[in-house]
């Protein structure tokens, strides 16, 4: 049994619009139809041109590579001078290890995971000074 994905789609499409236009309360239904509907288009788009000249647009057909949401950003860390990555370090280390204040710690977590985010992972920096801070500098060998 074959699917016509672009007809399953304007069928739940148009069944979301009717129940949003002609009962407001059947708003779920409206909801979960239209769910349905846009997952039936997003399969259409990989079906065969039909009878009637439909086509997926050609931005689906595109070999330009496109922005990943969910893509780590490029680690940028290395572009920032030496001495403001030892400073953020330092103090974002010593906020972590702050024994009272919850809050400062949070914060601290925060702005390193929002810096990572951008593509600055100063993790590696903190990791080192947590570890000078608590057991001390590595002694030369």
């Amino acid at each position: 049994m074959t699917v016509n994905h672009r007809a399953e789609a304007e069928k739940h499409l148009a069944m979301a619009a009717r129940h949003l236009t002609e009962v407001p309360a059947d708003m779920r239904i409206a909801e979960v139809s239209a769910v349905i509907g846009q997952g039936y288009a997003a399969l259409a788009l990989n079906d065969q041109p039909s009878g009637d000249g439909w086509a997926p647009t050609p931005a689906t057909q595109s070999d330009e590579p496109w922005d990943d949401p969910w893509a780590t950003a490029p680690d940028i860390a290395t572009d920032i001078p030496e001495p403001v990555r030892r400073i953020l370090a330092e103090h974002l280390a010593e906020m972590l290890l702050d024994p009272t204040a919850t809050d400062v710690q949070k914060w601290a977590r925060d702005i390193t995971f929002e810096l990572k985010r951008e593509g600055i992972d100063l993790t590696p920096d903190i990791e080192k000074r947590i570890t000078d801070l608590t057991l001390g500098t590595d002694p030369p060998f």
